[in-house]
């Protein structure tokens, strides 16, 4: 890398941010709290003068934004279809909810009963779910129609540095551990990704994920506000060609999409707070730092961190913060690198500082640049092994759908528009397929 910034990349693109302003949340402001602290014009999301901690970059600047007269399907209609269509052509795409405690983020994400003549929101995650299958049924390409193609889904929560598989029975006992692979990057040990049947299939195993969280905050004094969640969709697709490029004895060979898409639920910003400092350039610049050093708040602080390394990459030398905690080393491997990243920003008039803080980690983090890849493998035509998981083999000890995806690592490409591994017929080393037999069609619900 040089100054951080991958040698094998493709066309870069900065990380599409997106703010809401909801009463998604409806618990009670404290008493005296103006609720007409945030304006919002256009793509702009402005604090009036005196409010939050200082006066300075009260005006902060996003691809959109979307006041509390939006309804959240409206929001969510924008920015799904965005990752759901990188997902399906190969390419890895993270979606990021951020935002204070009480502000909607977690609302926004699991959706909300049909309470006080509101109707009910089914949530940003359940609507993907359901956009995802819907184009799979609609597609006609790649295969999918034919079922060549395999969906595995991954449910993990991070409270105090421990990692939980929140589709296991004992996660509150869980702390899961991590490991380095040269190939497969940041493994999560133990973790078992659900191999998916169908669209009924995907949204009881994400609703059996959320009532483990409300278990783990009722019964085992988890503070869920601190606590992050991540949920991994990995699909494996036949590529729209039926001969792909020539294997190494120069037999034809077949070729596969292999992607992930995370819906990453960040912990609450209100742990990241501003102080203004002036730098060389004569600019008024805001350094984040650790308001509370509790180690429950690690992961939120830790991430502000890498965001603002990031955000800063290229300018000058910077050390980038990978090696941090746990959400660093397993969500961080996807900024700045091949991935497509978007981020929501939920914000609630009444919260000044809670508000404030969520609006400079946005800010910090639509200046990250990204560098997405269509992944490829290739599979030459006697080979006997397949990029399909066969559901009765077990996965193994560190089994997981984060896989490395900073490009950094692998050979430059002329092209730098796509990621090829080629495998021979005599076999495949320890990468994407680890053996198994053609799985057989993908069920679509």
């Amino acid at each position: 890398t040089s100054n951080g910034i991958p040698h094998k990349m493709g066309e870069p693109e900065r990380v599409r941010v997106v703010a809401y302003q909801n009463h998604l949340d409806r618990t009670p402001l404290p008493h005296g709290a103006n609720r007409n602290d945030l304006f919002i014009s256009g793509c702009k999301v402005s604090q009036p003068t005196g409010s939050g901690s200082g006066s300075e970059d009260r005006d902060f600047t996003f691809d959109a934004a979307f006041g509390p007269e939006t309804v959240p399907v409206s929001v969510v209609r924008s920015e799904v279809p965005l990752a759901v269509d990188a997902f399906l052509d190969g390419i890895n795409a993270v979606l990021l909810v951020l935002g204070a405690s009480g502000s909607g983020k977690d609302e926004l994400l699991a959706g909300t009963p049909a309470t006080g003549g509101a109707e009910r929101w089914e949530g940003l995650v359940e609507h993907l779910i359901r956009s995802m299958y819907a184009a799979l049924r609609e597609s006609g390409e790649g295969g999918v129609a034919s079922g060549a193609a395999r969906l595995q889904l991954q449910f993990l929560h991070i409270d105090s540095e421990r990692v939980q598989d929140l589709l296991e029975p004992d996660c509150h006992s869980h702390n899961l551990q991590l490991a380095d692979d040269d190939e497969a990057g940041t493994l999560v040990r133990e973790a078992r990704p659900e191999v998916l049947k169908g669209e009924a299939h995907a949204i009881s195993l994400y609703r059996r994920g959320v009532q483990s969280v409300h278990t783990l905050g009722r019964y085992h004094a988890v503070d869920v506000d601190a606590a992050c969640s991540i949920l991994t969709l990995t699909l494996t697709r036949r590529s729209a060609t039926e001969a792909g490029p020539t294997g190494a004895d120069g037999e034809l060979a077949a070729s596969y999409y292999s992607s992930t898409l995370s819906v990453v639920g960040l912990p609450g910003t209100e742990r990241l707070r501003t102080r203004s400092r002036e730098h060389e350039t004569r600019e008024a610049q805001y350094e984040m730092h650790i308001a509370e050093g509790a180690f429950k708040h690690r992961s939120i602080t830790q991430f502000g961190e890498l965001t603002k390394a990031l955000a800063r990459r290229g300018q000058r030398t910077q050390h980038v913060p990978w090696r941090g905690g746990k959400l660093v080393r397993l969500v961080g491997e996807r900024l700045g690198g091949n991935a497509r990243v978007q981020a929501i920003a939920t914000l609630k008039g009444g919260q000044r500082d809670e508000s404030r803080a969520t609006l400079k980690c946005a800010a910090e983090l639509r200046r990250v640049v990204q560098y997405p890849l269509v992944n490829t493998t290739v599979l030459s035509s006697g080979c006997t092994h397949s990029p399909f998981l066969s559901p009765e083999r077990p996965p193994t000890a560190c089994s997981t759908p984060f896989r490395s995806t900073r490009p950094c690592s692998l050979r430059p490409q002329p092209s730098g528009l796509q990621v090829t591994r080629i495998w021979p017929a005599c076999g495949m080393s320890n990468g994407l397929t680890a053996g198994g037999t053609l799985a057989p069609r993908l069920e679509l619900g």
